[in-house]
This record gives C-alpha cells, structure tokens and sequence, in this order.
C-alpha cells in the first residue's frame, strides 16, 4: 500500500506513534517472540486504540501527549496503551491452561506469564497492562490474543496468520465474535483520521502492508 494513499500516515498522530514504536522496538520484538506473532500483525491492534483515543482527544493529544512523546494510556473500561479489558486478559490467561480451548497455544506457553506465590493475580495484571513505564505486557497481551485466534481458526481449518485486518477487527471486537469462516471481512470501530474514516481492520490493514516502520 503506497503511503501516500494512507492518509492517517501523515497524521501528527500517527507521528508520534512512529517515534513511540521505534523508540520501543526492543520491548516489542520481545513480546513478538513471546507470543510468537510478528511485530507487525501485534502492533496493529496498538494502532487503532491509539487513533481512537487521539481522535476523541485532540486537545489532550496537542497538550500532553504529543509534547512527552508517550503513547495514550486508556482508563474507565479499556486499559493501557492496548485499550485491554480486564475481562479479556483473565480470558487470554484461562486459554493458556486449558488444554480444552481452541485457543490452546500448547504446554511450552502455559508459563509465559508468570506469577509469585501469594500474588493478587487480579491486581497484577491490572498493574501489568497499565504500566506506562514498561509497556512489555500490554504488547505481550495483544500478541497472545491474535495468536490464540490464529489457533482458534487454524483448528477450523482456516489460517488467518498474514490477515492482519482480521487479527486487528476480533481484537477490537473480542473473542466472542471469533467465529471461523472461508471469507473473513475486515471491520471494527470506526476511527477518524485526517478527515479519512477508517475501521480497525482497514488501519491494520494499511499499516501492516505500507512500508511504515519496515526498517
């Protein structure tokens, strides 16, 4: 995709996140090799939660964020710079123990995501994907989502695994609308950018095949 068809890729938002993701790559191909989906696909589900809240807070984008150079960190009921739900990491979590589900990643990822004895696992996690200082978990996060979805649709018979549209549109949406099928359609929240209406998937889309970040 030509860059220069993308109009959210010569947004100041989108700036501030090429500064944000290039200043992170370390954290990010960590929690890519982690959860075992490229750095690309992973980010995807960062970018649109990111445009959302800059689009819905112009004045806070213009005032604070772009200035400090971080990334927004969501509050209420989606958290960190991922937008996660509480609800959605437990569910992520009870995935990699149960040998059961569609999204099992298999006995070597049950321990990906390690705890202490005695830990509040609740207050940790919360602690984990809020945490504007190291940004590891939120990535390590929407990683294993798109990779339990992957499975999920792998298991139906179907691989999603260079459809990041699709990745990006069942991570805004959740795991409840994941449901394996031949043709998949991108979608997903809307999102303004540069006077330029976007769903989720079609930004994941563009970003992911636009040569943004490709170094």
């Amino acid at each position: 995709v030509p860059v220069s068809n993308c109009a959210w890729a010569s947004s100041e938002e989108w700036a501030l996140m090429k500064e944000v993701f290039t200043r992170d790559q370390e954290i990010i191909k960590k929690a890519s090799r982690d959860s075992g989906v490229e750095p690309r696909v992973l980010l995807s589900g960062v970018i649109g939660e990111q445009f959302r809240f800059f689009g819905n807070r112009r004045e806070s984008f213009k005032q604070y964020f772009e200035p400090m150079k971080l990334l927004a960190s969501l509050s209420q009921t989606s958290y960190g710079i991922a937008g996660l739900k509480p609800k959605t990491v437990r569910q992520i979590e009870e995935h990699l123990h149960n040998p059961s589900s569609p999204y099992y990643l298999g006995t070597e990822m049950e321990n990906v995501i390690p705890y202490a004895i005695g830990d509040d696992i609740e207050k940790v996690q919360f602690e984990r994907i809020t945490d504007v200082k190291d940004p590891y978990y939120p990535y390590l996060y929407v990683g294993l989502f798109m990779r339990q979805i992957q499975t999920q649709w792998k298991n139906a018979g179907y691989n999603i695994d260079t459809r990041p549209e699709i990745l990006a549109t069942l991570y805004n949406l959740g795991f409840y609308y994941s449901v394996p099928k031949p043709n998949p359609q991108a979608g997903g929240a809307l999102v303004m950018v540069n006077n330029t209406q976007y769903t989720f998937g079609d930004l994941a889309y563009e970003s992911y095949h636009s040569s943004e970040l490709s170094e």
